[in-house]
């Protein structure tokens, strides 16, 4: 190590200013990588200038381009910039680098979710002019590149004291989780965003963060401690008087009783949530609640209310391509159409279901409807068609988080077994 450390010494003091200071302020960076675009507000400058300096360091094997403008460090180089860092970068200069970078990622990964959630209640005021991400699937593949070094911002942010933006980064990211489900993964960030929040004494910033740990918790069947930070975060909206900050802790109550099985506690919170949605004008809100309504109703063997309780969220969910909402509805119609066997509104709301979850993005959604149509063509004695949306739920599962792929895996293995069964009755016929 120290033998390596002095070839590190000697190629860095080799290096101009301008490239020795590169060096040292790539140290902030700990995620994956960073791009070229998040180097150059690192550094200050413009991508071109940017480049240029990363090429010398490139060159002087201080750096990796390992794949087109996306650039990497050794991990001890990265020790060694570290030190350079600490050692020959003024103070003021280390905080606004780390400002500089940290502020990148929030503009970037609001852009991105302004286009993957528009209807998402957002932290920024400010709406961008040219996001860069024309299409839905370029603002999805942007944060596919690049949510663990947005992660790694969060940390960053933190560390240096950047405590609003710590927290409004990993608030911005719940809507890349909520399509990638990797809730495990989230609950580390937003554990650092929280610890940001009480730090600053911020309230509101605090209620929005137990906000999004309370839903990734109930995501992953915690439910005790999903309801116990929604709870804390609804006394905390109403009393900063964040009137929409309550509504959403109220519907994701709501969601967490259903999940947990208190359907009649469910349906109480819902209608609280859908009432004051409905006098304020919220039309996405409202359709967000009539269709948990329908889910509860759904559990409680009313299917009738279910199905005009999701029939009504679809009509009155805003005209804009928001693919994950529509899909969930539509997923959970399908749902309440085959509970009273009318199979081809069934079949009819899973396929567009199932389309508007791959269009959005979200492998785990996709695969769970493929399961429901095969189950579906199981029950109408289809099964051919069975075996193969089987097969597609297999296949769709092989992307989605280990934990989540087991649970769909061993649902499809049962069904297969069943599909055999039924087929060496009929073959012995």
């Amino acid at each position: 190590a120290s033998s390596a450390r002095a070839v590190f010494l000697w190629s860095y003091r080799a290096l101009q200013p301008e490239a020795a200071r590169a060096f040292r302020l790539l140290s902030l960076a700990t995620g994956p990588d960073l791009g070229l675009d998040a180097c150059a507000a690192l550094l200050g400058t413009q991508p071109a200038a940017a480049r240029a300096l990363l090429d010398i360091l490139a060159a002087a094997h201080l750096v990796q381009e390992h794949r087109r403008n996306r650039y990497r460090m050794h991990d001890l180089l990265r020790i060694f910039s570290s030190e350079c860092f600490r050692d020959d970068e003024p103070a003021a200069a280390r905080q606004q680098a780390a400002s500089r970078l940290v502020n990148w990622f929030v503009h970037a990964a609001d852009a991105a979710s302004q286009v993957l959630a528009p209807h998402r209640r957002r932290v920024l005021s400010i709406v961008a002019d040219d996001s860069g991400f024309p299409t839905y699937d370029a603002a999805l593949e942007w944060y596919s590149v690049e949510h663990r070094n947005a992660s790694a911002a969060v940390q960053l942010a933190a560390e240096w004291r950047l405590y609003d933006l710590a927290w409004k980064l990993a608030i911005i990211m719940f809507s890349y989780y909520n399509l990638n489900k990797g809730w495990r993964e989230y609950l580390t960030t937003l554990g650092t965003a929280l610890d940001a929040t009480r730090r600053a004494g911020n309230d509101l910033g605090t209620a929005w963060v137990l906000n999004a740990t309370g839903v990734a918790y109930g995501s992953i069947a915690h439910y005790e401690e999903a309801l116990n930070c929604l709870e804390q975060s609804l006394t905390l909206s109403r009393t900063t008087g964040d009137q929409q900050g309550a509504s959403v802790a109220l519907n994701n109550l709501g969601e967490t009783y259903r999940r947990a099985g208190s359907y009649e506690r469910a349906i109480e919170l819902f209608e609280m949530d859908r009432q004051f949605c409905h006098d304020n004008g919220d039309g996405n809100g409202e359709s967000v609640c009539l269709n948990n309504l329908g889910k509860a109703w759904l559990a409680l063997g009313n299917i009738a209310e279910a199905i005009r309780c999701q029939t009504r969220a679809l009509e009155i969910r805003p005209r804009v391509t928001d693919p994950h909402a529509e899909a969930e509805i539509l997923n959970d119609l399908g749902e309440a159409y085959r509970r009273c066997r009318q199979y081809s509104h069934s079949s009819q709301s899973y396929q567009q279901a199932l389309a508007a979850y791959q269009k959005a993005g979200d492998a785990l959604g996709a695969a769970q409807v493929a399961v429901s149509l095969a189950e579906l063509a199981h029950e109408r004695g289809e099964l051919l068609e069975a075996r193969q949306r089987a097969s597609e739920a297999l296949a769709l599962s092989a992307t989605v988080d280990e934990d989540d792929a087991s649970a769909l895996r061993r649902q499809i293995d049962t069904l297969q077994r069943q599909l055999d069964c039924v087929g060496s009755l009929v073959d012995g016929r």
